[in-house]
């Protein structure tokens, strides 16, 4: 937009301003916040405004200044896109650089990855890039669609999600045939929080899945093939409620974050995933259970190279310590090798 301060169009510049305004409560705070002078921080708001045709903020002698209707709308709104788009760019500017790295050292230091979608992920991506010569490539696919991948040798490694107990117990079988207990290894990196993700207050009070069919809420879900629509599909069976009596079962979105992004816009009221990504768009979570998020490599493989490096990154407390950001998360038994008997159970 050509705003009254020569502007552009898509000044992002804007929601970094709302926000702080929202958290802090003061214009005159908020532009401090942001870095940009008091006057020129109005001149900004009273253009978008002029554009718009709708105030963003209110100012009120005594009690500071606050964002209207609209201007919480706006804010979710780029809460939504952005939830949407950037892990996308992220990912897509991390796998460029990854390939320029590998062909600038000659390839052979990359792994490759199917996996389940995790925030934590990135992290690692980020950390194993400058603190070490492996570079991990991933693709984003489901639990079931990274196993598979493995067992046909398309892969390095497979990410899954296992949740802990009798959930956890009753989906293992669907695992089980994709991973040989003779030939490979489970590799520990993170334990997670799964529950709903629902709006701030949770004013339909939900507490549990089988509520989401009683009171009628607006569902959005993962794609078919993903640990977290595995689990659903095993709760949802275990309570005894039908998969269409959920409105919007059949909506699928195929990150976290993306699920998130939906009940922040207002386009469902509750969605299954990790408790980080509410808490990245300030949205309220009612934890349903744990999960251990497995790496699944050929077991000879663990022994040296590039995968030493890996566990050699996972176990360290420099790596650990990044997942403190990360709502939910305990890295403490990052890097821990098991045995698949072990974690699925069965025989090994």
């Amino acid at each position: 937009m050509a705003g009254q301060d020569g502007s552009d169009r898509l000044d992002r510049s804007l929601f970094p301003l709302l926000q702080a305004i929202r958290s802090r409560g003061k214009l005159t705070a908020a532009a401090e916040e942001v870095g940009v002078p008091y006057r020129r921080a109005w001149q900004r708001i009273r253009a978008w405004e002029g554009e718009l045709g709708a105030a963003l903020v209110r100012k009120e002698r005594g009690r500071g200044t606050t964002l209207t209707a609209v201007g919480e709308r706006l804010l979710e709104l780029h809460a939504r896109t952005s939830a949407l788009l950037d892990p996308h760019l992220q990912r897509a500017a991390s796998e460029v650089g990854q390939e320029l790295q590998a062909l600038l050292a000659g390839g052979g230091s990359g792994l490759s990855m199917v996996a389940s979608h995790d925030l934590a992920l990135n992290k690692l991506i980020d950390y194993l890039h400058t603190h070490s010569g492996v570079t991990l490539e991933v693709r984003f696919a489901g639990s079931l669609q990274g196993l598979t991948a493995l067992s046909r040798g398309d892969c390095d490694l497979a990410g899954f999600h296992l949740p802990e107990g009798e959930l956890g117990a009753s989906i293992a079988g669907t695992f089980r045939p994709w991973i040989d207990p003779s030939a490979h290894r489970l590799v520990h990196f993170v334990t997670r929080n799964q529950g709903l993700i629902v709006a701030r207050g949770n004013p339909l009070e939900l507490g549990e899945v089988a509520d989401i069919a009683r009171r009628g809420a607006r569902f959005i879900n993962r794609q078919s093939g993903s640990g977290t629509r595995l689990a659903l599909d095993h709760m949802l069976a275990r309570d005894g409620v039908e998969r269409d009596r959920l409105t919007g079962y059949h909506v699928e979105e195929y990150t976290h974050l993306a699920v998130a992004a939906a009940v922040a816009g207002g386009m469902a009221d509750v969605g299954l995933g990790e408790e980080a990504a509410a808490g990245m768009l300030d949205l309220d979570f009612v934890p349903i259970y744990r999960e251990v998020y497995y790496l699944a490599a050929p077991a000879a493989a663990l022994e040296g190279g590039r995968f030493a490096e890996l566990l050699a990154a996972l176990r360290g407390e420099d790596f650990r310590a990044l997942l403190h950001h990360l709502r939910g998360y305990d890295g403490s038994r990052a890097g821990a090798v098991e045995g698949v008997a072990e974690a699925l159970g069965g025989e090994g």
